[in-house]
């Protein structure tokens, strides 16, 4: 028998056995997650070159003048004066390795900023040195550019993170919060919506200036990390890109990204949306389409939009030539309620064309609950109103909305997925309450039953908007710890028992349920796995029920763990932990009996346990 258990500590088998019940079945739920994107002033910790998130360059000193900007290199450099302001929410304070090629004078303001050690390498043209940040209680950083040369302009800018190699492009902590998700969005990462680039010299490029421009961050960005975590990945074609770009595009995506990686193909973003740009490209288009056949100009506008869709597929096919069938899945783009836009796209399709599933693969559509109150949207609306009408929404006009567009993809013989999904509360009048809601309990119980009732009615993959940001992420920011929205989704794509979110059930997460036991207030990530609030002997069962095994993400399973060393990790862990101030868990014993109650029938021995 194992002895190590201190008195403390202690909750025999006898105890524990009260607690075993039936193990809550393990989701596999597809979710997918659209990343945000990029300001100077978001919260998501991604890049570990800071400088990707600095705003674009505007006029010096002219913080009222950010919509322009001083003349441009085609890297989106200055060739004179400027200035460009970041608050670099959630990066560290400390000494970030700061450099750049060509001529110029960099003077910084806020964040206690100061320079030191400065070098110049006349080999590379390259001028380094240390720029310290003290945040303080100073939000934002302000970066001056004099005396630029125009005929040496600076450029190749670099800000590296301290703690991390200049190599990695990434931050751990964003990688670690993506990991879980199957598919990644990148609509708004590329900038989709009201993106002026037409051809592919107009593009962002590695060697851009930030990311926080009109044209998004560049495609090797999304690349590098879908092939760091290796999850499928969903693109958005720019509304007004030529041919040439969108071979380009798809050359890149074929010979750079892992080929294992599906690719969700989607000419724009919601070119149905009277609220983007493309929507009105699209019409004038549609209008100057002598071959149409609706009279309306939404139903002419969901025409157009198969036909464009449509081509932009027939040259990535041609692109990926025979690896198409297996790498690409293309989508047809369609508003949840009005199943008009798309029967009479894919209608237009079948009967002037061809068969619909010879070029799309899947109907979209983006089930959001909150941006259809009605009359209950009025500045006294209370949280007690607020989700039985979300409730109700969901089960009476929702759930009939996407059983309409399931019948249609049947009809063509497509799959419904969601591109978008989850939470639209910011039209609330209530605006105090739109923001308090997403941290109400009940929001987290609202979004499991908006993916139950997507999944009754026939949906496949669910992309939800959107990641880390304010309001519409699952987190506000990537400091938080978790939330109601972000527990309930982790929930249903990995084992319980994942704190880290590494994929593996294994001591270190047990190391920090220990950490967290007994504590309330706490989320997944804690330890608290059924969202009761707490971290305590339930959640060491459902913890120990998965020791061992990997996520039912990607398939992997971890070689086995035996019962005596769950039992022995268990010691570990709390070992590392200062003395509790209750009483905590659990004794050797009952930590093997638990592991061998789901792994063996034979867990006893005359001896004790095994």
């Amino acid at each position: 028998m194992v002895s190590w258990v201190r008195p403390k500590n202690l909750l025999c088998a006898a105890t524990l056995a009260a607690l075993l019940g039936a193990i809550p079945p393990v989701h596999a739920d597809p979710i997918g997650v659209n990343l945000d994107g990029f300001a100077y002033y978001f919260a998501a910790k991604q890049w570990v070159d800071a400088k990707n998130i600095f705003s674009p360059w505007f006029p010096l000193d002219n913080f009222d003048a950010q919509s322009s900007s001083p003349p441009l290199t085609v890297d989106g450099y200055p060739v004179q004066a400027g200035t460009s302001i970041s608050q670099l929410l959630n990066y560290p304070d400390g000494a970030y390795k700061f450099s750049y090629q060509g001529t110029g004078n960099f003077i910084f303001g806020g964040m206690g900023a100061s320079i030191t050690n400065t070098q110049f390498n006349s080999l590379t043209d390259t001028t380094s040195f240390n720029l310290n940040l003290n945040r303080g209680t100073d939000g934002l950083l302000v970066m001056d550019l004099k005396n630029v040369s125009a005929a040496d302009p600076v450029r190749n800018i670099h800000m590296y993170t301290p703690g991390y190699a200049q190599t990695q492009t990434f931050t751990d902590e964003f990688v670690r919060r993506v990991r879980p998700f199957g598919t990644l969005r990148f609509m708004d990462w590329t900038n989709t919506n009201n993106n002026p680039v037409v051809n592919w010299t107009d593009r962002t490029t590695p060697q851009t200036f930030a990311r926080t421009g009109p044209k998004g961050a560049p495609y090797e960005d999304v690349i590098s990390l879908a092939n760091q975590v290796n999850h499928d990945i969903w693109i958005n074609v720019p509304d007004r890109a030529n041919d040439d770009y969108i071979r380009h595009m798809a050359d890149l995506f074929r010979d750079t990204l892992n080929p294992g990686i599906k690719i969700h193909v989607e000419y724009s973003n919601e070119v149905w949306n009277s609220g983007f740009g493309q929507f009105f490209d699209n019409l004038a288009v549609a209008k100057s389409n002598p071959n149409l056949t609706k009279s309306d100009d939404f139903g002419r506008s969901a025409e157009q939009y198969a036909l464009t869709s449509k081509h932009v597929g027939d040259l990535f096919r041609q692109e990926f030539a025979s690896a198409a069938a297996s790498r690409l899945s293309f989508v047809y783009g369609g508003q949840s309620g009005a199943a008009y836009w798309t029967s009479t796209g894919l209608g237009y399709l079948q009967s002037h064309v061809g068969d619909p599933k010879k070029y799309f693969d899947e109907v979209s559509i983006a089930p959001y609950v909150g941006n259809d109150l009605g009359a209950a949207n009025t500045p006294g609306l209370t949280a007690d109103q607020l989700f039985p009408n979300l409730q109700n929404f969901i089960d009476t006009t929702l759930a009939g909305w996407i059983g309409e567009q399931k019948t249609i993809a049947n009809q063509y013989g497509l799959a419904l997925s969601a591109y978008e999904g989850g939470q639209s509360l910011n039209n609330l009048r209530n605006s105090a309450l739109a923001t308090s809601a997403q941290l109400d309990p009940r929001m987290g119980v609202m979004t499991n039953h908006l993916i139950d009732v997507w999944n009754q009615q026939g949906g496949g993959l669910f992309v939800n908007f959107s990641h880390i940001g304010a309001f519409w992420g699952l987190l506000n920011s990537q400091a938080d710890i978790g939330s109601p929205k972000w527990d309930a989704l982790i929930s249903r794509v990995l084992l319980a028992g994942d704190a880290n979110l590494d994929g593996v059930v294994d001591s270190k997460d047990l190391a920090i349920l220990a950490r967290n036991y007994d504590k309330s207030g706490t989320w997944w990530e804690q330890g608290d796995f059924n969202h009761d609030g707490i971290v305590d002997a339930s959640d060491l069962q459902m913890l120990a029920s998965n020791y061992g095994l990997g996520t039912l993400l990607d398939g992997s399973v971890a070689a086995p763990l035996t019962a005596s060393s769950f039992a022995a990790d268990w010691a570990l862990a709390q070992a590392d932990v200062p003395e509790p101030g209750t009483l905590s868990l659990l004794c050797a014993g009952a930590g093997s009996w638990l592991l061998c109650r789901r792994r063996s029938s034979k867990c006893f021995s005359s001896g004790g346990v095994l």
